[in-house]
């Protein structure tokens, strides 16, 4: 359930980035709108532990968790291989569900991510992948789309270890 809603997370995001509507700028924040008080949103694919219950990072029990929760894990590897990790933490080996690391990565644009992530959505995914899987999905659409030595591909696995899923 989780991925379900990173995947709506990721279009939606690429949807507003397409708009590009002066009414809502694009960001990587959900629902900002519905907040009076700025720098509020109902979801964050920068930092997902900011609404203090989404996890930024895989670990055993992310799979228990609300699926709008779950999603973080999602939302912060797309975050961080569009983007990079500047300014932004990573999860290190033992954390649990907020990032506290300090890993460089640097993103390779939104329009490659988010292709990476509808290739592997369209050709590799099932009803059944679990993070794990969406790992191997989303290397596997990497290398469809740019090769399995690429800067890609190799930014794909480093963003997918920057929040735990190996």
């Amino acid at each position: 359930g989780g991925l379900n809603e990173s995947t709506s997370d990721i279009f939606g995001t690429a949807v507003e980035f397409y708009a590009n509507s002066a009414r809502d700028t694009p960001d990587f924040f959900f629902g900002e709108q519905v907040f009076k008080s700025a720098g509020l949103a109902i979801r964050s694919l920068a930092q997902p532990s900011l609404d203090g219950l989404s996890a930024d990072c895989w670990y055993a029990a992310v799979g228990g968790l609300d699926v709008h929760y779950s999603s973080g894990v999602g939302n912060h590897f797309h975050y961080l291989l569009s983007q990079g990790s500047a300014g932004n933490k990573t999860c290190r080996a033992g954390d649990t569900r907020v990032a506290t690391g300090s890993a460089t990565l640097t993103g390779i644009g939104r329009q490659k991510a988010e292709k990476i992530w509808y290739r592997a959505l369209t050709v590799y995914m099932t009803s059944g992948t679990n993070y794990a899987g969406a790992r191997a999905a989303t290397l596997s659409a990497a290398t469809d789309l740019y090769g399995a030595a690429s800067a890609e591909y190799l930014a794909v696995a480093a963003a997918w270890a920057a929040v735990n899923v190996n």
